[in-house]
């Protein structure tokens, strides 16, 4: 696969897989749902309604992380690329740091953690009503 030696740790660290703990049956776990020797027993109506219910709600609750993980997901892209597009336009080898901080941030909030200190490094290359200008045009995707 040419994937990295730790690759399914990276991919639980991002949780996008979950590692199954050493030890695991999953044939016990089928056990359970569905006893050997039969067909599991039918649900009462009542609690075969309830099972539909959580699992709708399952469903409701998963699209509104995934669109709230997409959300937050473009936001951090725009501000990553408004940022490190302003480094080098305007910062050139004085933003090297500034850059460096902007890497290390993973997710929009630390990126906006990151705008005051930004906008000083700004301020001082190219004037306070520069950076005041540059971060007033980034407020749409900021807020």
């Amino acid at each position: 696969m040419k994937a990295p030696p730790d690759a399914l740790e990276q991919l639980a660290l991002e949780g996008l897989i979950e590692l199954v703990p050493a030890g695991f049956n999953a044939a016990g776990v089928l056990d359970v749902v569905t006893p050997r020797g039969g067909a599991a027993a039918a649900p009462e109506p009542a609690e075969a309604a309830a099972v539909a219910a959580l699992e709708a709600q399952a469903v409701v609750d998963a699209e509104a992380t995934d669109d709230a993980s997409a959300a937050q997901s473009g936001k951090y892209i725009l501000l990553y690329e408004k940022m490190s597009e302003a480094v080098r336009a305007h910062l050139g080898l004085r933003g090297y740091f500034m850059q460096l901080k902007i890497e290390r941030c993973t997710t929009a909030d630390e990126l906006e953690a990151l705008l005051p200190e930004f906008r000083e490094a700004l301020a001082k290359g190219k004037g306070e009503t520069f950076a005041a200008d540059w971060l007033r045009a980034l407020s749409p995707v900021a807020s």
